[in-house]
């Protein structure tokens, strides 16, 4: 596995994020498994502290942790423009993961599930 980390864009392209996913892993397993240094910062909730790397498509996705968030894993966002289905795959490869070891994923919207239109 290669994780290409990279600095977060200062502003998503559309102009926001969404999340696609939680990973099963907490910040430091994350860490050990992809070599990952996080960034801090604070927001409207809480201190976070966030990771950008790239997709092979060359968007951006954020592993992003709020301090005081109680919930396991980790919260995946990319920009809320992007498709969320080939986002969802793209990040599963670049982690070597499983669709199953997701502790959530977003739901794919019907129109990209293989609609063809009649």
């Amino acid at each position: 596995m290669n994780i290409h980390q990279v600095q977060p864009w200062k502003q998503w392209p559309s102009g926001d994020s969404r999340p696609i996913a939680v990973v099963p892993f907490d910040l430091s397993e994350l860490t050990k498994r992809y070599g990952l240094k996080y960034q801090e910062g604070i927001d409207d909730l809480d201190r976070y502290h966030v990771a950008a790397i790239v997709l092979a498509n060359g968007e951006q996705a954020w592993l992003y942790r709020h301090e005081n968030d109680r919930n396991p894993g980790t919260v995946v966002h990319v920009d809320a423009a992007s498709d969320v289905e080939k986002a969802q795959s793209l990040l599963l490869d670049a982690l070597g993961l499983d669709r199953e070891a997701l502790l959530w994923a977003a739901p794919v919207p019907l129109l990209t599930q293989g609609a063809t239109g009649s």
